[in-house]
């Protein structure tokens, strides 16, 4: 120790040393010492996805990429369009869904890591990933053409419809279980759970409040902004988050590999994600499990 303030923290043969510590730096440097063996995180790129470096824009994710590195992961990109399959290196793949969509190779790699016991974050926004839809519903999850709108009140002025669900309604999950107070989603699409395969166990993670619903009516919604709930639309509390592990014969966790999908992808931008809510949490506890 050479600095005022510091706490030196040893485990077996690792140490560091925190020189402004708080309760988040010394939780952190316990994780870095207790976990000599990280976890590499690879954020696919290629089709115009928030980039893990950008922290000037709103948009960006490098927010979320130094909340991973707080907890002792290593993070890079990727890029699966010119390969076969998902680098061997990758523990857990986070994959974005735009409007440029995913070429038929990196969605079979994509598939094909799954299958072999690798874990994904896949985050499938309103109007994008279309190719990733056959993906999720061999794991056992619908993703619905749609958008979640809300009502939110406004200061003198009332309710109003919102796209920015905010709840703190979850499914029982490890994920979820600390979770107990609220979460944003800006721009979410549903996603739930569907059939009966008895060799995956799907959770839904995350629901609105009641007076939410799935909007489908996408055109009426973007281009004349007008929207009112009709009967194609699904009736709120909607699910827009799910988690999917195989499981044997009797009901219990089988291994292999795990799949988290949120219906949105703006509740882990920089703007979003270290706010007065809890999108920090959800997504490094969604990490944590995969």
């Amino acid at each position: 120790i050479n600095t005022m303030n510091s706490v030196w923290i040893g485990y077996g043969e690792q140490s560091t040393i925190v020189t402004e510590p708080s309760e988040e730096a010394i939780t952190n440097a316990l994780i870095k010492v207790t976990r000599p063996n990280k976890t590499l995180v690879c954020f696919v790129e290629g089709h115009g996805e928030p980039d893990i470096e950008d922290l000037e824009s709103p948009r960006g994710f490098a927010q979320l990429q130094t909340a991973l590195e707080n907890e002792n992961y290593d993070v890079k990109k990727v890029l699966l369009v010119n390969v076969e399959k998902v680098p061997a290196e990758c523990n857990i793949v986070v994959a974005v869904g735009t409007d440029r969509p995913y070429v038929a190779n990196e969605v079979k790699a994509l598939g094909d890591f799954l299958r072999g016991g690798g874990h994904v974050l896949l985050l499938a926004p309103p109007r994008a990933g279309a190719e990733l839809k056959p993906l999720l519903a061999d794991w056992g999850v619908t993703a619905g053409d749609d958008v979640v709108v809300d009502q939110v009140m406004r200061l003198f002025q009332g309710p109003a419809i919102g796209l920015e669900p905010i709840t703190k309604t979850y499914g029982a999950h490890e994920i979820t279980e600390a979770i107990k107070d609220i979460t944003a989603f800006p721009m979410t699409r549903s996603l739930k759970a569907t059939g009966s395969n008895p060799t995956l166990r799907v959770t839904e993670l995350v629901r609105t409040s009641p007076s939410s619903w799935a909007e489908t009516d996408m055109e009426g919604l973007f281009e004349r902004r007008q929207v009112a709930q009709d009967a194609g639309d699904t009736q709120g509390p909607v699910s827009i988050a799910v988690a999917v592990e195989p499981v044997n014969p009797e009901g219990q966790a089988a291994g292999g590999g795990r799949l988290v999908a949120f219906g949105s992808s703006e509740f882990l931008q920089n703007r979003t994600f270290l706010g007065s809510n809890y999108n920090r949490e959800l997504f490094l506890n969604s990490i944590g499990w995969l």
